[in-house]
């Protein structure tokens, strides 16, 4: 009995510390699909002009989730998108400044 136990902590610890090193999937995905809609239904995009969006999590900024965006006409570049306490989308930086810079 007490090796189930153990066994049960030790799974719940190793499942904890993956969703905290890594982030919930859940709230990746959510991200991207926001990035998305933002981008579409606020900065007049066509899904067709966006590349990628890969949402990603940051567990040493402050457990933060973001989106890494590449537009078609700028494939070298990466912009990022985050969402603020009040869940609004907006760009955070990029690797260059291109031609999609938000001010």
């Amino acid at each position: 009995m007490k090796k189930i136990t153990i066994g049960i902590v030790l799974f719940i610890f190793i499942v904890g510390g993956f969703l905290y090193i890594n982030g919930n999937p859940m709230k990746i995905n959510q991200i991207e699909k926001d990035i998305l809609t933002y981008l579409v239904n606020q900065k007049g995009y066509a899904q067709e002009d966006i590349t990628s969006i890969t949402g990603d999590y940051e567990w040493m900024k402050s457990n933060s989730y973001y989106g890494k965006v590449i537009f078609v006409d700028e494939p070298n570049n990466m912009y990022f998108y985050e969402k603020d306490n009040e869940g609004n989308i907006y760009q955070s930086g990029m690797y260059h400044i291109g031609k999609h810079v938000e001010e």
